[in-house]
């Protein structure tokens, strides 16, 4: 019986295998390591740094000035120590905002509108901000939740709001398409709402302590502000009103943007004592059994007409 001989120069096939699987392995670690030898020395939070800062000082149309910028790879972000932010953000060239910190970065995606969901966190004293951005092509969708704002902050974007003070907590929901708003849920919360002292109408008016102010609205095709509430003090405060109607915005010039609100009104008996020539206005006007005045306000956010006592 005769028996097949391995040639002397030729290797058994277990042999070839077991130096197959060995190279693959040799290979793999080999490509592990460059990979994370790539990453240990590829300087990307100088990238991101230098990235941020392009894109930072080519914001002509909402310039942002900052004492330090620094990243984080850890949910890619940056932070801006103490930013000042010019008053052309919001269309008051001649103010500023100064804050201590801001932090933005990547948050999610986004299945509605299909995007790339920012985070954005702001802080100033009592003032906290915080806002998730979803961009999508030409729409811009900002979510803002959790966020409270001291008066003086919306003094300084608002001209005209430089007479309230206190703590303001807002929600909204804001879209855009272009330049403008298109849509917006807006809900506006205070318990420490007063109102400055100001002269109206060649009258001195002192400093009021209302409380409660409730704000509830909606935007729909970018010029329908539906006031769905407003309620403003109580019975503790010197004076209690709601009102609910429309605004027409006029997003280019919102001080002439039309109203139509009704509503009710009435005022503490300490309150019409220091102020007799409220009675020139309401002399000769019933009120219900609440106490309360029915009104009617029209006119521009500009320029009110004075209220209509029904």
């Amino acid at each position: 019986m005769s028996s097949k001989n391995a040639l002397p120069n030729q290797l058994d096939d277990e042999i070839y295998e077991s130096v197959k699987v060995k190279g693959i392995r040799v290979a793999i670690a080999g490509v592990f390591i460059l990979g994370v030898s790539f990453l240990l020395h590829f300087p990307f939070q100088d990238t991101l740094k230098t990235l941020a800062i392009n894109a930072l000082n080519s914001q002509s149309s909402c310039p942002i000035q900052y004492e330090k910028i620094e990243t984080s790879l850890f949910f890619p972000k940056i932070i801006l120590t103490k930013p000042v932010f010019s008053g052309i953000c919001f269309r008051n060239p001649r103010s500023f905002l100064k804050f201590e910190k801001m932090q933005a970065g990547l948050h999610s995606p986004s299945l509605s509108p299909l995007g790339i969901r920012l985070y954005a966190e702001i802080n100033q004293g009592k003032t906290k901000i915080k806002a998730y951005p979803v961009v999508s092509f030409n729409k811009v969708a900002v979510k803002i939740e959790e966020t409270d704002i001291d008066g003086e902050i919306l003094g300084r974007i608002n001209p005209n709001l430089k007479t309230i003070a206190g703590l303001f907590n807002i929600e909204a929901l804001l879209k855009s398409e272009g330049k403008f708003l298109n849509s917006a849920i807006i809900l506006l919360k205070s318990t420490t709402f007063r109102v400055l002292g100001q002269k109206i109408m060649n009258f001195d008016i002192p400093s009021m302590t209302i409380g409660k102010l409730f704000f509830k609205a909606n935007l729909s095709k970018k010029t329908n502000l539906q006031i769905q509430s407003l309620e403003i003090g109580g019975d503790a405060a010197p004076l209690s009103a709601k009102f609910k109607g429309k605004i027409k915005l006029n997003q280019v010039t919102p001080a002439r943007s039309k109203v139509d609100l009704t509503g009710e009104v009435k005022f503490s008996d300490e309150f019409m004592e220091k102020f007799p020539i409220l009675n020139i206005f309401f002399g000769g006007k019933k009120k219900d059994e609440q106490g309360y005045y029915q009104m009617q306000l029209s006119g521009t956010l500009g320029q009110m007409n004075p209220p209509r006592i029904q």
